[in-house]
């Protein structure tokens, strides 16, 4: 983060080894880009899967188009794949990577608990976690992660159901 801030470069994408990508990532990739391009300034990080979504999350914003549903959240967690725009390289340069408990201080609980993000995710999610290899940090097999993640999807497509239903009633 701290080397891009350096460089001045408009957003660093990462994507760790046990990320997964459907047939049909490139052409949603694209999209993401173009779609995160007409937002510039508008996003901090763009989350391209999930395995948790935290109880306070609240909804900001919800574009539908290309057949994609774009839904802005206020905080995340996950690195399998992300884009950083430079508000969050900011904010990941202030993390304490000497603090090794893995409990309270991953990288990306540092970023959930900051809050008051613009974090920009696709529905459905545009990556997937590879479940035939195991976590390093965790000890576990990865497939324990996919019921995690279809439950955070349930749960970020429940919460646009209700932000939607509350911007109807408002408009009328």
């Amino acid at each position: 983060a701290q080397m891009a801030l350096r460089q001045g470069l408009p957003q660093l994408e990462i994507m760790e080894d046990d990320v997964e990508f459907a047939h049909d990532y490139h052409a949603r990739h694209m999209q993401v880009q173009a779609y995160l391009a007409e937002r510039h300034g508008q996003w901090d990080v763009f989350v391209g899967v999930m395995a948790l979504v935290h109880p306070e999350t609240r909804v900001l914003h919800v574009d539908r188009r290309d057949g994609q549903t774009y839904v802005t959240i206020d905080r995340m967690i996950s690195m399998v794949g992300n884009i950083y725009a430079p508000t969050a390289l900011q904010r990941i340069a202030q993390w304490d990577e000497g603090n090794q408990d893995a409990q309270t201080n991953t990288i990306d609980r540092f970023l959930q608990m900051q809050g008051n993000m613009r974090v920009v995710i696709a529905l459905p999610f545009l990556l997937g976690h590879r479940e035939d290899v195991d976590s390093s940090l965790w000890g576990f097999s990865n497939e324990r992660y996919a019921q995690m993640i279809a439950q955070a999807q349930t749960e970020l497509e429940q919460k646009v159901a209700e932000f939607e239903d509350r911007a109807q009633r408002a408009n009328h």
